[in-house]
């Protein structure tokens, strides 16, 4: 039977446990618990100073059974403690949630090897200076918490050495708060590591150091966040670093509006097999302030960019650095896809030494954009060293509509691509509005590229005749050769020296040929061009 049984006639009463040791606790199939029950409303207990260890219970039951009860454990340790329950702790719900009473408050323990601390709705909840650590689950539930629509908050805590094969840590439908806490070499093989459903969540001074997300490839993730209306990601002071995932690092859903923020962060040293950010939510506002993200790797050669946004995102990224990150496909840094609306503004930001198939540092790929309502800033930044394999340096875009672009005081320094060293825009009506227009301010240095535009490019625009060529007289017998030059929408040779641009291929055909006189007869030979450095030659 348990240990102690608190029933109606002790309620109110507190029941403490000081500087107590308990091990070996097998618990009784007759009884719903194995330690403490508590069976009346406002019960409250308290373990303080004490230890539980090697506890291996064999039945379906917790270490706790509490209803409405106040647990308070502190300075206590739990170790190798086991329920095939899966849980040590059994809170019964009011099904009203109580914001003024803390049903379970946890400081200064250490949980080393245990089952789940705790299933229990309708409740408020604080982990504090705190460990947990070396647990290893194979079960389906929440790896710390399981708690529907309760606000809980861990500060100053450290999760460690915690492996599981099928769930995620924390149960995903209430409000957290995380202060200074850190996740450390933790293995997850689920859906995500931490995954939060319609409710709000803040990150403050955390860190994730060597996670590794190893569940099935892009579903595994360390934060999966699906958003509501009224609801907020907050990341702020925190980090990421020498993290694996097998899918995108952080996603964000939902068919409502997403207030996602991420300031003073810093992420370095990742490898994932999706973006680090993937944000899908239907709308989202997305605000990057005074962060940096360095030396991270997207290795999945099917996924867009280091940062995607779909949908209809409003975007503002303010005194941030993005260095040495790496792209296997397309799209850089900063990844735009499938817009509906798109409202961006980049300012004092620095985008150097980043690497991508097209677009290095901000790519823009939305054929179905509303222009009217969209609009693009960039302020105060510089791109540096930026190297694209096909187009565009640093940025690669289809928005073309200049009338809603702005660009004050950018530089673009040596940045490299096969075409557009610095910029590559796909065709535009508006032939060199980006370069000459009076209202934009910006500098270019050194940029290189081995088809066509050191600075900036357009795909092959027009074919126009070498005009050295042509002559008023041909004299019979006389032979007229002809070439046409290839050019880009601002009128620049496309070489085109690697042949990217494949199957290029011309045929010139006589204009009016059944007018002609039987005395002025043309014979055209040889009328298939093919395209060699820049000129078709017949």
């Amino acid at each position: 039977m348990p240990i102690c049984i608190l029933s109606s006639h002790q309620k109110k009463k507190k029941k403490k446990k000081k500087k107590g040791y308990f091990n070996n606790i097998y618990g009784d199939k007759e009884y719903p618990c194995s330690f403490i029950k508590s069976i009346t409303n406002g019960n409250k207990i308290k373990l303080i100073n004490s230890k539980i260890e090697d506890v291996a219970v064999k039945f379906n039951i917790p270490f706790f059974d509490l209803y409405e009860t106040i647990l308070e454990i502190t300075n206590t340790s739990f170790r190798n403690c086991i329920s095939h329950y899966g849980y040590l702790v059994y809170m019964k719900p009011s099904k009203i949630f109580n914001n003024e009473i803390l049903f379970l408050n946890v400081t200064n323990s250490n949980f080393n090897n245990i089952s789940s601390l705790i299933q229990g709705d309708y409740s408020k909840m604080v982990i504090e200076k705190s460990e947990f650590s070396n647990i290893i689950t194979r079960l389906s539930i929440p790896v710390i918490v399981n708690s529907l629509y309760s606000t809980i908050s861990i500060s100053d805590t450290i999760f460690r050495n915690i492996t599981s094969y099928r769930s995620s840590i924390f149960g995903d439908e209430s409000n957290y708060t995380f202060s200074n806490v850190k996740f450390l070499d933790i293995i997850s093989n689920s859906i995500a590591m931490i995954s939060i459903m319609y409710n709000s969540i803040s990150l403050d001074n955390c860190v994730f150091s060597r996670i590794l997300c190893n569940g099935d490839s892009d579903a595994s993730s360390l934060i999966l966040y699906n958003s509501n209306n009224n609801r907020t990601f907050t990341f702020k002071n925190s980090i990421i670093n020498d993290c694996i995932s097998n899918g995108d690092l952080l996603r964000f859903n939902g068919d409502r509006t997403a207030e996602i923020s991420f300031h003073n962060v810093s992420v370095y040293n990742n490898v994932i097999y999706g973006s680090l950010v993937d944000n899908r939510a239907l709308n989202s506002i997305f605000n990057i302030n005074n962060s940096t993200f360095s030396d991270n790797k997207n290795i999945n050669k099917y996924k867009f960019g280091l940062i995607s946004n779909y949908n209809n995102a409003n975007v503002c990224i303010t005194k941030s650095n993005f260095i040495n990150n790496i792209l296997k496909y397309n799209g850089g840094t900063l990844s735009f896809i499938n817009n509906n609306s798109l409202n961006i503004k980049i300012k004092s930001c620095l985008f150097e030494r980043n690497q991508a198939l097209n677009g290095a540092a901000i790519y823009i790929n939305s054929k179905s954009l509303d222009y009217e309502n969209s609009l693009i800033e960039l302020l105060d930044t510089k791109f540096i060293k930026n190297k694209s394999k096909y187009f565009g340096g640093s940025i690669y875009s289809n928005f073309s509509n200049f009338k809603n672009l702005k660009i004050t005081n950018v530089e673009f320094n040596e940045n490299y691509a096969y075409a557009g060293g610095a910029i590559y825009i796909v065709y535009s009506e508006s032939n060199n509005t980006l370069i000459d227009s009076k209202s934009f301010d910006v500098k270019f240095i050194n940029n290189t590229s081995e088809s066509h535009g050191n600075n900036y490019a357009t795909q092959p625009y027009i074919i126009k005749v070498n005009e050295e060529y042509i002559k008023n007289k041909l004299y019979s017998g006389e032979l007229l050769p002809l070439d046409f030059e290839l050019l880009d929408n601002f009128n620049q040779t496309v070489y085109d020296i690697s042949r990217m641009y494949q199957n290029m291929n011309l045929r010139v055909f006589r204009y009016n040929q059944e007018e002609e006189e039987e005395d002025n007869i043309i014979i055209l030979s040889n009328d298939m061009c093919y395209f060699s450095k820049g000129i078709f030659l017949l």
